[in-house]
């Protein structure tokens, strides 16, 4: 099966607005879709916002963290909802910001953001896109010391992180922070919008969406005869929908929603269908 197109965005000749004539689901829990859906419009598209996802945050859990705060030597976060659980768990201590700074890690830039949010300045190391890459990068750096590392993570998150950063010689606590659940569709406005839109991409930024997608949507999507195109945020869910079998599947050349209204442009400017290979693997 081909691999997911990465690409850069182009505007097909639209005069700026490349995604006339597109509608763009949104699938991205409630309350983290907006800022994409107003990319989309300023592009010309029409944004629909229909989560496939819901977050239930614990920052009760990150109490006991907190008040051993001067423990910790660095923190790590490898998403940006293990960041607003941090955050309200301050908001429970009375605190707007954390109570001293410490060397912090982020996977990508909505991460950094929101940890930002919190008080804190996360460095986003070059080249990490995924939390195996970051793994990766603090095993190099952290090699032979023993750094006290306080881990925020999700429900689904890696078991084997953690693992990773103790062979560096760190001393690790994971809390578990905030967990992904499966919403319910809206089937009937989905099929409305597969029988009304004239293009339509579909944006997904975990496998967890990716799982609901195919349990929820995938057979209303045969029924109907259309395609789409799927748009993934990061290499992992990527390599999720190629593996479902999803046809048409882009991945955005980064995993803030600059990257991913580039992906979109791109897609639209190539009809949706993703350019074919020569014999030397290059896009054509």
């Amino acid at each position: 099966m081909d691999e997911p197109a990465v690409w850069s965005g182009e505007d097909g000749g639209r005069g700026g607005r490349p995604l006339q004539g597109w509608t763009v689901a949104i699938t991205r829990p409630e309350g983290q879709g907006e800022a994409l859906a107003r990319r989309v419009e300023a592009l010309g598209g029409r944004a629909w916002l229909a989560p496939l996802l819901a977050i239930d945050r614990f920052p009760d859990r990150l109490l006991p963290a907190l008040r051993r705060w001067g423990d910790w030597d660095a923190l790590v976060i490898t998403s940006a909802n293990a960041a607003r659980a941090l955050a309200e768990a301050l908001a429970l201590t009375g605190r707007a910001d954390a109570p001293r700074p410490v060397a912090c890690y982020a996977v990508g830039r909505a991460s950094a953001a929101a940890v930002a949010r919190a008080g804190l300045t996360a460095e986003v190391p070059e080249g990490v896109r995924t939390g195996a890459d970051l793994a990766d990068v603090l095993v190099q750096r952290w090699a032979g010391r023993r750094l006290r590392v306080l881990y925020i993570h999700g429900e689904l998150a890696d078991p084997n992180f953690a693992a990773r950063l103790a062979e560096a010689g760190a001393d690790v606590t994971a809390v578990c922070a905030y967990r992904t659940r499966e919403t319910v569709a809206d089937v009937a406005a989905w099929r409305r919008v597969l029988a009304a839109s004239p293009h339509l991409a579909v944006t997904l930024y975990s496998p967890s969406a990716v799982r609901a997608w195919l349990r929820q949507l995938q057979p209303l999507l045969l029924e109907s005869g259309r395609t789409v195109a799927f748009v993934c945020v990061g290499p992992t869910t990527a390599r999720a929908a190629r593996e479902a079998g999803l046809a048409d599947v882009w991945m955005a050349p980064a995993s803030h929603d600059d990257g991913v209204a580039e992906a979109l442009a791109a897609v639209a400017a190539r009809g949706g269908h993703k350019p074919r290979r020569n014999e030397e693997g290059e896009r054509t």
